[in-house]
């Protein structure tokens, strides 16, 4: 019985009916900004150094993508980690 269910589980994951996937959706962080460089791409949030991903987007409040050269220091914002790397920032104010 053990090895009918597994292969009917192996089964069905292969034909995408279960979602057998390890990677969860990384919810918003929130923090200060208290320094930036894009060039080098290090931005130190509430004092972590962290990096920005290749491709990262910066947004407003509406969602709507903006300029990464809105960001300032002492800016409150949520961003979203990919790979330790910042993948999304969000201005909050």
């Amino acid at each position: 019985m053990r090895k009918y269910l597994t292969q009917l589980t192996a089964t069905l994951a292969l034909l995408g009916w279960l979602n057998i996937s390890p990677a969860a959706e990384q919810p918003m962080e929130q923090g200060r900004i208290d320094s930036l460089n894009l060039k080098t791409g290090q931005v130190v949030i509430d004092d972590r150094a962290r990096y920005l991903a290749p491709g990262y987007s910066v947004k407003n409040k509406k969602g709507e993508v903006i300029s990464a050269f809105s960001l300032r220091k002492g800016q409150s914002i949520e961003y979203k980690m990919e790979d330790r790397k910042i993948k999304e920032i969000i201005i909050v104010r």
